[in-house]
């Protein structure tokens, strides 16, 4: 099957199914065409049968929606904005809001402090009497001989910590006879 070169009328093909297309002329003009081009023909029938099988959508009816809508009704019962019981009220609401918040701040307050407390007075108890040098010791360097503490280092300094500047190449496992 060949396409019609005619990419015009060809683009217009799904606003004609659905009729959106405003211009009677230009309605005329792909009828016109559809009589002739057998290719837009089927392109159209393909499209009306497409059409055919999708599931219909339901109308929505916006005016029984909005009439289902119960109406607006100002509260009787509140207060206007900005009169002496609206003021009352919110001071009583927020004084509650603010003692609560208070509590609940003092609360968290002495939590922390006196786990701060238990954990400086544990630090206290568990640090060596002689002083510790910064960072972390992952080998108990007071057993060491001066030897061995030379040989340490020297082997600290020639580890390299840079990565190769290519990838090792793993070979491929061989996939034959194994699971």
């Amino acid at each position: 099957m060949s396409e019609c070169q005619n990419v015009a009328v060809r683009d217009r093909l799904p606003e004609y199914l659905h009729d959106a297309l405003e211009d009677e002329a230009e309605v005329a003009m792909i009828r016109a065409h559809l009589d002739l081009c057998a290719e837009c023909a089927e392109e159209l029938a393909v499209m009306e049968a497409a059409l055919a099988t999708a599931p219909a959508v339901p109308a929505i009816d916006v005016a029984r929606i909005v009439a289902a809508i119960p109406a607006y009704r100002a509260a009787e019962a509140t207060p206007a904005a900005g009169s002496r019981a609206t003021a009352k009220a919110e001071r009583r609401w927020f004084g509650r809001f603010d003692r609560a918040a208070v509590r609940i701040a003092a609360g968290f307050l002495i939590a922390a402090a006196g786990l701060s407390a238990v954990a400086v007075s544990r630090h206290h108890q568990a640090a060596p009497t002689s002083a510790t040098p910064a960072g972390v010791a992952l080998v108990n360097v007071s057993e060491l001989s001066d030897d061995n503490l030379e040989q340490l280092i020297k082997s600290m300094d020639d580890l390299d910590g840079t990565p190769p500047s290519e990838p090792e190449v793993v070979p491929a496992a061989a996939t034959e006879g194994t699971i």
